[in-house]
């Protein structure tokens, strides 16, 4: 990280700016790109069962809002709940959350 000292504020506090060296950019650019792809595999198999949100919510004793959320941020899924999603979707755990390739 670069940080560039810009002023002090009317408390005299510092106000500072930091900005990631050209490798840290794109190392993150790398991560989140990875991130990206993997973050529908959980839809991809609650698809290819046939299952909406609400029967998968209903099944699992779960909200609606909780199986979208785990859809949309796989990384925060408890370990709980990809065991119950591996046995819904008949499939291992982790391929809910690898690309086929990682396997």
């Amino acid at each position: 990280m670069t940080v560039d000292f810009i002023a002090r504020d009317r408390k005299g506090c510092k106000l500072i700016e930091a900005r990631p060296t050209q490798e840290e950019a794109t190392a993150y650019r790398e991560s989140y790109s990875v991130m990206k792809s993997n973050t529908n595999r959980l839809k991809e198999h609650r698809s290819r069962a046939g299952m909406s949100t609400r029967r998968v919510a209903n099944v699992t004793e779960q909200h609606v809002t909780t199986v979208a959320r785990h859809e949309s941020k796989p990384k925060r899924v408890p370990v709980s709940a990809l065991e119950m999603y591996s046995i819904l979707y008949d499939v291992d755990m982790a391929r809910l959350l690898l690309p086929d390739s990682d396997l």
